[in-house]
């Protein structure tokens, strides 16, 4: 594995040599940088190609550069950058170096980097400084509008236009907002922003906009100055007038479900048969789904190729006017674009699922399947930053065990829809009970079979090991660079973010089309209801039968990962434990069987449905007066009960 690992790095190291220049938007242009064999034997891998601009830098030494107790120091004097970065350089583990800029990287950026290897390994001092470069992605605008509605079904007059603007790289939001205008004629129109976390995505709507007896339009400018981007640009929407009722948009959308979206000028009566209203040449049977201003159109089984689409007269609007004449559209149906996705939800499978994992996948013959350890000892640890299902420094609680690619391809089946495959967990990997295991699946451009023609680009494909069948559970290492494409975010020196969806252009095949799941192969139910005396009911049954399960250990720790209580379940499967501090996590072990279950507070299921209004008594006697009914007539006997809790046991016997 150890020869097979310097290769695979001399490889990369000759085949980055060739290409050092980085140009993301246009074709890579050559230069020559002179790399030198000999660093393979101290360097694992470093950061490359294109990345974001909050990324940070990292070389990976392929041994130990510091001891323990540096972990987490700041390094000095051993990076530097043309142009410089201000930040400092930290020790993320014994062989990780990683430098965190102050800021924001320049958006496009062509950085040189060096490392002074010669100041961390004895027998280096004759390489000097190892030299390598990146870039940062440069930022770049996707603009669309998605629909023109009024706030209201019963006043037309009255719209707002809504649409996303996408930006290739993090973009902060008060720059974004001033990116777009809107005017109507002449005036300027209020528009309100919605932005993700993740600073890509910006929803945008133009408030204010008027339909009046004549068609108009209103004008949105949009600069990408203020973010970085080069895009200018005045796009042109139409607002028809109120007498116009009619089609304003067409389009197919090929998703998971494929269906054809119709946009109209006025919102829609939402009781009203489409049957026979609207039709596309040569599908028999349709489906639709009516509201606002828009109509789903879903066909009998997915299609593909042209189509001919007709919207008769009879169509209504919510104040049931019909449109004025019949229209018709060419749509066409096309490819379905190569992805891969997960059925259904949660992360615990019972052994009557065996460890068999289903997944869906279209247009690809293969997928690459990675599989990382969370380890029993490091469940814990893992809980204290993440869900069940988290994804956050893994590196801190598990390991790679395997990477294999698994071929799609069978008799009878159309690659070109989506179909259901599985994966037998149990024949990849040797489970360790109470492990946790996180699933990827991703793929190649090599695996596609969307249909290309003459457009294909055979150019490279994100930085990443090439996946081969390959079990790491006998003791072997997976290469350190596994770690930047199984947590990192960056792309290879073709990529171009314009491209991104373009399934013909090696830019589609990024780690973004990756999916991931974590998987806990376990029979365990566990229900736990914590009371304000501090006690825990714990329910422990089986998944399988919904049986409860005796003599199970239920432990509950605190954050700091102690525990703070122990029992067994009883013959009905319940375990009380009372803690005086609030748990943090329960673990259950029945044989080899596990569960885990978090217990923080807001974790609990929403009781926002249900009357759980109370008091609590701290100390003395509590007691309960009611009758046996509700309502009485004037000369009926009242019974009336009493029913008495005395916990502290005060009261004498009898």
């Amino acid at each position: 594995m150890k020869n097979a690992l310097k290769k695979s790095i001399l490889a990369l190291l000759t085949t980055i040599a060739l290409a050092a220049t980085i140009n993301a938007c246009k074709e890579a242009s050559s230069a020559n940088m002179a790399f030198n064999p000999a660093f393979a034997e101290y360097i694992s891998s470093y950061t490359a190609g294109v990345i974001n601009s909050g990324s940070p830098i990292r070389v990976i030494f392929s041994q130990d550069a510091v001891d323990s107790s540096a972990i987490g120091s700041e390094a000095t004097d051993l990076f530097d950058f043309e142009p410089g970065i201000k930040g400092a350089a930290v020790w993320y583990d014994r062989r990780t170096l990683e430098f965190k800029p102050s800021g924001r990287l320049a958006s496009g950026q062509l950085y040189q980097a060096g490392v002074s290897i010669s100041k961390l390994f004895s027998g280096a001092r004759a390489l000097g400084n190892f030299q390598f470069s990146f870039q940062v992605i440069p930022q770049s605008i996707d603009f669309s509008v998605t629909n023109v509605k009024p706030y209201s079904k019963t006043q037309l007059n009255k719209q707002k236009i809504e649409g996303t603007l996408l930006t290739a790289d993090f973009a902060e939001a008060e720059a974004v907002e001033k990116v777009l205008a809107a005017e109507q004629d002449g005036k300027s129109l209020r528009v309100t922003w919605t932005h993700t976390s993740e600073g890509k995505q910006h929803l945008f709507v133009v408030e204010g906009v008027v339909r009046r007896e004549l068609a108009s339009r209103v004008n949105l400018t949009v600069n990408g100055e203020p973010i970085g981007a080069s895009r200018n640009e005045t796009i042109k929407v139409e607002i028809p007038s109120l007498n116009d009722f009619k089609v304003t948009n067409v389009r197919v959308e090929q998703g998971s479900s494929q269906f054809v979206l119709l946009q109209f000028s006025d919102p829609l009566s939402e009781n009203q048969n489409a049957q026979g209203l609207i039709t596309i040449a040569g599908m028999s049977s349709l489906d639709f789904e009516i509201k606002d201003n828009e109509i789903r159109i879903y066909p009998p089984v997915r299609q593909t190729g042209s189509r001919t689409l007709a919207v008769e007269a009879g169509i209504k609007n919510s104040l049931n006017y019909k449109m004025a004449g019949r229209q018709t559209f060419e749509i066409a149906f096309e490819q379905v674009l190569p992805a891969v996705r997960f059925t259904g939800k949660g992360s615990i499978l019972p052994s009557s699922d065996g460890l068999v994992m289903p997944f869906e996948a279209v247009n690809l013959k293969s997928v690459d399947v990675r599989i990382l350890r969370i380890f029993e000892n490091n469940v814990i640890q893992f809980l204290q930053v993440n869900e069940m299902d988290g994804n956050q420094e893994l590196r801190r609680v598990g390991k790679p065990v395997l990477v294999k690619t698994v071929s799609l391809e069978t008799s009878n089946v159309d690659l070109g829809k989506w179909n259901r495959f599985t994966l037998d967990l149990a024949t990849m990997i040797n489970s360790e009970p109470g492990a946790i295991y996180q699933v990827s699946i991703g793929f190649k451009k090599t695996y596609s079979v969307y249909g290309c023609g003459d457009d294909l680009d055979e150019g490279t494909t994100l930085v990443m090991p090439s996946a081969q069948e390959d079990n790491f559970e006998a003791g072997g290492e997976i290469e350190n660079s596994f770690w930047d494409s199984y947590e990192g975010y960056y792309y290879d020196e073709g990529f171009n973010w314009s491209e991104r969806d373009n399934p013909c252009h090696q830019s589609y095949y990024n780690n973004e089309r990756t999916i991931k799941r974590n998987v806990l192969a376990s029979d365990l139910g566990l229900i736990v209801k914590r009371g304000g005396d501090g006690s825990s009911v714990i329910i422990v049954t089986d998944l399988r039968s919904t049986q409860p399960i005796s003599g199970a250990q239920v432990d509950l720790y605190d954050y700091q990962q102690q525990v703070i209580g122990s029992a067994s379940t009883d013959a009905e499967g319940k375990a009380i434990l009372l803690t005086k501090q609030n748990p943090f996590v329960l673990v259950v072990k029945n044989g080899a069987q596990r569960g885990y279950l978090k217990l923080e507070d807001g974790e609990s299921l929403s009781l926002s449905n249900f009357d759980v209004g109370g008091e609590q008594i701290p100390k003395g006697l509590k007691g309960f007066l009611y009758g046996e009914r509700g309502v009485w007539r004037p000369g009926d006997s009242l019974y009336l009960s009493f029913i008495l809790e005395d916990k502290q046991k005060t009261l004498p016997p009898n």
